[in-house]
């Protein structure tokens, strides 16, 4: 049996904290990949009765004030988020395209979607730079539910 000395535990502790130093001064900072996103958001059969959440937010690279987004389209300065809810699905099917207008350092998205008196079809897909990151496609019946958050 081993003997828990003062000269083992010195050189334990020495040897944990070289390692831990050694560790921490590295040269290879990690860096955050920009990128422009473009989410697609497709549903059918959402009525405003359904409890549909889905909401993007990014941090631009520059670190301005706001992120301007491109909803369908249309610009959206002034915007840090953008949300979609039951209103811009509801009746038949219904597509929704959110892009970045610049590029973004970062971005959070959280999902949520409850349907109360018919089954839904909900599908997304987060890409960055053109490459598929998330991508989604459910069938939710009554009272049934799906809810995510993602980082990028």
């Amino acid at each position: 049996m081993h003997k828990l000395t003062f000269k083992n535990a010195g050189l334990f502790l020495f040897m944990l904290f070289s390692a831990v130093f050694l560790n921490s001064c590295s040269k290879d900072e990690a860096t955050v990949e920009e990128g422009s996103y473009k989410i697609t958001i497709t549903a059918t059969n959402v009525t405003t009765d359904d409890y549909i959440s889905f909401v993007a937010s990014g941090s631009p690279v520059d670190f301005q004030a706001n992120t301007p987004w491109k909803v369908n389209g249309a610009e959206r300065t002034g915007e840090t988020a953008v949300s979609v809810t039951d209103a811009d699905l509801a009746g038949g099917t219904k597509t929704v395209v959110i892009e970045s207008a610049r590029p973004l350092r970062m971005v959070a998205i959280g999902a949520q979607f409850i349907p109360t008196r018919q089954a839904i079809s909900i599908s997304f897909k987060v890409e960055k730079n053109g490459q598929t990151q998330v991508e989604e496609n459910l069938q939710l019946a009554p009272e049934q539910s799906f809810s995510r958050n993602y980082s990028f």
